[in-house]
């Protein structure tokens, strides 16, 4: 059973998801990182929880990195890692 802390904000009119996780996911294959989010995205809607689930982490610079389609890192851009601490409000349980 896993626990992830979740910031569900609203950008430019687009829901996300965003899901802070340990900064070894920089590292990880193309295939993991798509199947973390369908994971990810799984265990958000048995919750109830609906928007873009973005997977961030702190990359080796301290900056925050996400794995997220080219059309969204622009909004993504404009916030930071400490923008995400300060707006964890759900929490998702990928071991239901």
């Amino acid at each position: 059973m896993a626990i992830f802390d979740v910031a569900q904000v609203t950008r430019q009119g687009i829901d996300f998801l965003i899901v802070p996780l340990h900064a070894s996911f920089e590292f990880k294959s193309e295939q993991e990182k798509y199947a973390t989010v369908a994971t990810l995205r799984s265990a958000a809607n048995r919750a109830g929880l609906h928007g873009t689930v973005v997977p961030i982490w702190a990359s080796r610079s301290g900056e925050m990195a996400s794995f997220a389609k080219v059309h969204y890192r622009a909004i993504l851009r404009s916030i930071d890692l400490e923008f995400v601490s300060r707006n964890i409000n759900k929490v998702i349980d990928v071991g239901d």
